[in-house]
């Protein structure tokens, strides 16, 4: 069975969750702005967030709200991005993409049991980490809950966001590398 939601979306939980990743936004652009290194600026953004989590979950376990405010304004993200979309474009190079991602699934899967081969994970583990890794912390866990793999949730989370983390500061060091 799935846990019961206990926290409740209030008009003030929407703006205490705005209100503090609007802080996190702007702490970020003024170290970035002071150590001159403005394209640092989600590195810091990220590695502010996962301290202040890591440091004060109680008070970020009160932000309630804050997902369906991310979903929703995902959902203005990905309508304007629509609206200019050229579509004959798209269909054109849809072949090409479908190849690409086959192959850089086949390179994951290839990987993934290596992996879970040289450290012994049994397969539950390995789909919920891959799960985590293709497509984040949102899916893996609701992933494990659904199979009933009930001590798995936590880690795909935790997986999931690590990703995250690691992603945008390993994106920002290859821009800054090449750039």
């Amino acid at each position: 069975a799935v846990a019961e939601r206990t926290d409740t979306i209030s008009a003030t939980s929407l703006t205490l969750a705005l209100a503090t990743a609007i802080s996190f936004v702007a702490i970020g652009d003024a170290i970035t702005g002071w150590i001159g290194i403005p394209s640092a600026r989600y590195a810091v953004i990220t590695a502010l967030v996962v301290t202040a989590a890591t440091l004060f979950p109680q008070f970020m376990e009160k932000l309630h709200g804050g997902f369906e405010l991310g979903v929703s304004l995902a959902f203005v993200f990905f309508a304007a991005i629509a609206a200019g979309a050229n579509v004959v474009a798209m269909v054109q190079i849809a072949p090409l993409l479908v190849v690409l991602v086959v192959i850089l699934l086949s390179i994951h899967l290839v990987v993934l049991l290596g992996a879970g081969r040289l450290f012994g994970l049994t397969l539950p583990e390995l789909v919920t980490a891959s799960n985590a890794a293709i497509l984040g912390a949102t899916t893996a866990p609701a992933l494990a809950a659904a199979r009933g793999w009930h001590d798995l949730v936590t880690p795909g989370v935790l997986v999931g966001v690590l990703g995250y983390a690691l992603g945008t500061f390993a994106g920002t060091a290859v821009f800054h590398l090449w750039g």
